[in-house]
């Protein structure tokens, strides 16, 4: 999806970490994986950023109260904590379906290898995606 080259480092080691803890619904080695001053920011009309306490509040219930599952697909890294993915969220509905929620997530990982900022874009965004994931790596994240 985009010209640049993938390569592995500590936000594709993240996101695969994040995922294993939840599917293993293991919510306290979740919680370690994000840093105490983590923060995810919707790029849509600027919302309000969504803090670290908030956000695990509400994968815990995605996950363990609606059955929802987390994907990462990994689209392009920058640098040694930077990463773009696509990431889809399939949650059952009464019906016998899933419903699906999609968008791409700009990541980026602390010192510590842990979660220290998110910021999602609609899936139409692509191009704002990869510009702000080369603004982070500019900018020294």
């Amino acid at each position: 999806m985009t010209d640049a080259a993938f390569v592995e480092n500590a936000a594709t080691a993240l996101g695969r970490r994040v995922v294993a803890a939840l599917e293993a619904r293991d919510f306290d080695a979740l919680a370690v994986l994000f840093a105490d001053d983590y923060v995810e920011v919707i790029q849509r009309n600027a919302e309000t950023p969504i803090p670290r306490g908030e956000m695990l509040r509400g994968i815990r219930m995605l996950v363990e109260d609606a059955g929802g599952m987390l994907a990462i697909d990994e689209i392009t890294t920058r640098g040694e904590r930077l990463q773009l993915h696509r990431t889809r969220i399939t949650v059952p509905n009464p019906n016998g379906a899933s419903d699906v929620i999609e968008y791409m997530s700009v990541m980026v990982a602390d010192g510590d290898g842990r979660l220290a900022r998110t910021e999602a874009f609609d899936v139409d965004r692509l191009d704002d995606a990869t510009a702000r994931l080369e603004e982070l790596h500019r900018a020294g994240a």
